[in-house]
């Protein structure tokens, strides 16, 4: 296999196994981004759990985090410790044990190519280093366009995958601290009012402090779990209650680590048209929480390692153990409770 952070070759003609090889890559540790030099340098992604090493200034469509300036840096490599590395030059391998698509693995070592004009799209993880490679071409797609997913959903995809085989969950939904010390956590598909939610609530005068926006980061404890802060969307695409819950965000209205949670619940906005079915929380599954299973290389890992029987397995034991904490309700009951 061609391990492209070692030895890098550029593509000539559009066959993506079959690259003409040129000189080897020196590689480095800068690059320019208008006008100035970006330094490799640590990002706590979550405080006390994830962190980055990289030599980029942002990475579009990752969920965990747009702004890598939203937590401050952490001093040293946090338990999931990621590189993202941008490389000059890159190709495809020559050899591998598997392939879909245009992603292929060989000895834990994923690849990413696409043809496309003179460069193509590269980006390759090490699983053993958990190390990121990716081209600058990649770099600029900047959210899934046709079949092309972006490298901060293909990272993010990895990184949840990664929390979920340590038996944490990730959810789409909202947390926060109200002014008694009591966590609330609401787990809630998406344009059902997240963001509204909680905007609301951090203007409230209240006291309430932001754990979460849009991903809910927890682990399920022997009794209740412990709930990890995730970053807030600024931006999103120009939506306004975004850039108002942002003005609201400030340092001491912030969660800066880990807090232990009794209940979690679980709701959807109800119209007068929704049939009187009760829903249990793995039914939230696909569109609130296991996001990685969209993603090629993960389908194809599972598939490599048959590890499939085993990975459906712990999605049950998952969300067994967090049934205790759990309770539903609709989005306006959970406003009654506030």
């Amino acid at each position: 296999m061609v391990a492209c952070m070692n030895g890098v070759h550029e593509v000539a003609g559009s066959n993506p196994v079959s690259p003409k090889p040129v000189s080897q890559d020196t590689g480095f540790h800068l690059y320019g981004v208008q006008g100035a030099l970006i330094m490799e340098r640590l990002v706590t992604v979550v405080p006390g759990l994830i962190s980055l090493s990289v030599n980029i200034a942002r990475l579009r469509d990752f969920l965990f985090l747009e702004d890598f300036s939203f937590f401050p840096a952490t001093s040293a490599p946090l338990p999931f410790h990621y590189t993202i590395e941008k490389i000059s030059r890159a190709a495809c391998p020559q050899e591998w044990e598997y392939r879909l698509g245009y992603h292929t693995c060989a000895h834990k070592r994923y690849t990413y190519y696409r043809p496309l004009l003179r460069t193509g799209l590269f980006l390759q993880y090490d699983e053993a280093q958990r190390h990121f490679s990716v081209n600058s071409m990649y770099l600029k797609i900047p959210f899934r366009i046709g079949g092309i997913r972006s490298v901060g959903e293909h990272i993010f995809a990895r990184i949840a995958f990664d929390l979920f085989q340590a038996g944490f969950m990730l959810f789409r939904g909202c947390a926060w601290l109200d002014a008694g010390g009591k966590v609330h956590t609401l787990v809630l598909p998406a344009m059902n009012g997240k963001t509204t939610l909680l905007r609301d609530l951090m203007a409230s005068g209240r006291g309430n402090r932001y754990i979460a926006e849009d991903l809910v980061l927890l682990k399920p404890q022997a009794s209740g779990y412990m709930i990890y802060p995730t970053a807030a969307f600024r931006r999103n695409y120009g939506r306004r209650v975004n850039a108002q819950l942002a003005r609201l965000i400030i340092p001491d209205s912030c969660v800066s680590e880990p807090l232990a949670g009794e209940y979690i619940t679980f709701a959807s906005t109800y119209t007068h048209l929704s049939p009187s079915v009760r829903q249990e929380a793995i039914d939230y599954g696909l569109m609130t929480s296991l996001f990685f299973l969209q993603d090629p290389e993960v389908q194809l890992g599972l598939f490599a390692e048959a590890k499939t029987k085993v990975f459906f397995d712990n999605v049950y034991a998952g969300f067994n153990a967090l049934q205790p904490c759990i309770r539903s309700c609709s989005i306006e009951a959970v406003k009654d409770l506030i």
